[in-house]
């Protein structure tokens, strides 16, 4: 199969982003000896791929407006339209509007990956479009639609975030907690900290990483208050701000930690929490994605702080046999239901039973 992937941005650099690399590594392995055509609206540092793999990009790092990296977004599909056979656009649904005439003049399949509780205009355009919508799961996507919508779970790489047993649990009597992600409002990382703190009054020996910056220059005053508050209360010796790292260093941060908690309010399938869970560590979640994957007593219904500080003492009182079958379990989970490899494998066998192949 030879396959146009148009994505973001491209960059092994954006601890953001650098993920794609391997949905794009994952890809070509899997296209049975096709080509894959990248288009991304941003290119960074790009790896060495395969020579089937060819990367393009419609020039934001270029300083592109956006009537010409429309332009230039239309012109690579063009050219490219008549040598793919489908083609999937990742995260923007823009991507398919743009696309989608093209797919629909030379009929080549069009799926879009979503993955967010909001749903906004292009959204909805998009469905003009495309063929189905591809998302990790039901909380996912939340858009009304006849279009067919695929749950095919989330795509975390099982090499990057191999298993994880060489830790020992609570190691010199230290809680290490982990928070991984955007320090922004709706990922609540000023509630983690005043969980410590709560913590720490109950005499409770923890620490907390905490990996990721401001992912916007307007969240940088939510940053600093973070910090102001740590320094007014103490807890530099207890928290530590990491800011962004590339992706490829989380495992390390991942293997380090005990409890790994995320406060999302994005409302999907957060990766991180899946990477934590491969890599066997526990985790906490007020993020109503979870609801049902992970296990009641890794689950907040409210991102508070009282309540995030109460179920982690609760973790903490488990037996050491109840952490080993919790840590197996929640590896079980992300291999059998979010693995990179089982992903990419459903959506290239959709591409062939919408091409009528299977």
């Amino acid at each position: 199969m030879n396959l146009m992937l148009i994505t973001r941005k491209v960059d092994s650099n954006d601890d953001n982003v650098s993920f794609v690399i391997d949905w794009i590594r994952e890809f070509s392995k899997q296209i049975e000896g096709g080509k894959l055509v990248v288009i991304c609206q941003e290119k960074g540092e790009v790896p060495d791929f395969p020579d089937h793999v060819e990367v393009h990009s419609f020039g934001k790092e270029r300083g592109f407006g956006r009537w010409r990296q429309f332009t230039t977004l239309t012109k690579h599909v063009y050219k490219n339209i008549r040598k793919v056979d489908a083609v999937f656009c990742h995260m923007i649904p823009h991507y398919s509007v743009v696309a989608g005439p093209w797919c629909f003049i030379f009929r080549k399949p069009l799926l879009q990956w979503y993955m967010h509780k909001s749903v906004n205009w292009i959204l909805k355009l998009s469905s003009l479009f495309v063929d189905g919508y591809v998302t990790a799961s039901r909380e996912s996507f939340r858009m009304p639609t006849r279009r067919p919508v695929y749950i095919f779970g989330h795509g975390i790489s099982t090499e990057k975030f191999d298993d994880a047993d060489g830790r020992v649990w609570i190691k010199n009597n230290v809680v290490k907690l982990l928070t991984v992600g955007r320090v922004s409002p709706i990922k609540n990382v000023d509630k983690i900290v005043e969980a410590v703190k709560l913590l720490r009054e109950k005499d409770y020996k923890v620490e907390l990483d905490v990996v990721g910056g401001p992912g916007m220059p307007s969240q940088q005053s939510y940053y600093n208050d973070i910090k102001t508050y740590i320094d007014e209360n103490d807890l530099k010796p207890l928290v530590r701000l990491h800011g962004s790292i590339p992706h490829d260093e989380l495992a390390a941060y991942y293997l380090d930690s005990d409890i790994c908690i995320n406060l999302s309010e994005t409302g999907s399938l957060d990766k991180v929490t899946l990477e934590a869970m491969l890599m066997k560590r526990l985790v906490v979640t007020s993020n109503d994605a979870f609801a049902y994957v992970v296990p009641p007593m890794m689950y907040l219904e409210e991102a508070d702080a009282h309540r995030l500080a109460h179920r982690i003492e609760e973790l903490l009182r488990l037996n050491k046999n109840n952490i080993a079958a919790y840590r197996t379990d929640l590896r079980e989970i992300v291999l059998n239901q979010h693995s990179l490899p089982r992903l990419i494998l459903k959506i290239l066998t959709q591409f062939k039973k919408i091409a009528g192949r299977v």
